[in-house]
């Protein structure tokens, strides 16, 4: 189910080794308040990364399939890398921005998990 947001924000996030996109907004059809998010593991992320470099003419949907990954994660990883400025979409096909999309995407996903390990509280860090 497709939702159409009013006001709408994408945020994303790491936490537990994964990247977290949240998107909120107002329901067109209804105007109530609505948000969904998804994950994407660091190996999806990876092989995103990868696939968008060495597949001809990439698209989400045919790095999903090719390469045996989940596509709403797949999807998670894409819009990251278009927020980051690493790849953009035209015509719904993939194109790098950078010489290595792996290698930049890597740094834009370690930043994030950084961010979100200094922002812990300290109490709760070095505690199992």
């Amino acid at each position: 189910m497709r939702l159409n947001f009013r006001n709408r924000q994408v945020e994303f996030w790491h936490e537990d080794g994964m990247l977290i996109r949240r998107v909120s907004g107002t329901r067109i059809s209804n105007d109530m308040p609505a948000q969904y998010e998804h994950f994407c593991l660091r190996r999806v992320f990876e092989e995103t990364c990868i696939a968008i470099q060495a597949d001809k003419d990439p698209t989400r949907r045919n790095i999903a399939t090719a390469w045996s990954l989940p596509f709403s994660q797949v999807d998670v990883a894409c819009v990251f890398l278009i927020e980051r400025g690493i790849v953009e979409i035209r015509r719904g096909v993939l194109h790098a921005l950078v010489d290595d999309v792996l290698l930049d995407g890597m740094c834009e996903f370690t930043a994030l998990a950084v961010k979100a390990d200094e922002q812990e509280p300290t109490s709760a860090k070095g505690q199992s």
